[in-house]
């Protein structure tokens, strides 16, 4: 499913925002950009413009997934829809158990040169802060390869507990597989300790 209206970074440079057609070219640039799929072997080897069209409407009647466009904005206008857009990746809340746990996974992909800076932070600390404090979600689930150090740093650093290794979990798209990393972020992990170091990380990158 997709939301009405836009999550907007308390700094204002960043919108995650409901996927529409216009992003669909950048999105198969970054489903086909060798450096996304390195980390993301299981993803379709040869994706076309329809596998993405085919998943933008899949995921707008899925119920049990929240799927957003990230982008980066820029200008002065208060009024976000005034202002410049450049897609910046994608971010989904997904597998949401309403029933059971009252949990969900939540899956990010960022072009290289956004991962662990500060867009990818301040699109992490927005999504995190409407699935604790609007939906009132109590445990989320991060997973990535164990391969990619980048991201597993980037999560342990915001305060991601890291829970276990998933041994052979992930399709290496050439007949093997791969291990997984699986991170686990309670609602008090979010209130007592990763929401504080998501505001202070904000407010030292604005400065730098």
């Amino acid at each position: 499913m997709f939301l009405d209206t836009p999550l907007i970074s308390k700094s204002g440079r960043v919108a995650l925002v409901p996927p529409n057609e216009a992003d669909d070219e950048a999105v198969l640039a970054l489903f086909s950009d060798p450096a996304t799929r390195r980390f993301m072997p299981y993803m379709h080897k040869n994706p076309t413009i329809e596998h993405v069209r085919a998943r933008r409407i899949n995921d707008a009647a899925d119920n049990t997934r929240i799927s957003f466009s990230i982008h980066a904005l820029s200008g002065t206008e208060n009024a976000s829809s005034k202002r410049k857009h450049e897609f910046a990746g994608i971010v989904v809340i997904m597998a949401i158990d309403t029933v059971y746990g009252n949990s969900c996974e939540l899956g990010m992909m960022l072009p290289s040169k956004y991962v662990g800076g500060r867009l990818g932070t301040e699109a992490l600390f927005t999504v995190l802060e409407y699935i604790f404090e609007t939906r009132r979600f109590h445990r989320v689930v991060i997973q990535t390869w164990v391969d990619h150090t980048v991201v597993c740093r980037w999560v342990e650093r915001a305060g991601g507990v890291l829970e276990g290794i998933q041994r052979d979990c992930w399709s290496n798209g050439e007949g093997g597989h791969v291990d997984v990393c699986l991170y686990g972020i309670l609602e008090k992990e979010w209130r007592n300790t990763m929401k504080p170091w998501f505001e202070r990380d904000t407010q030292v990158r604005a400065r730098m």
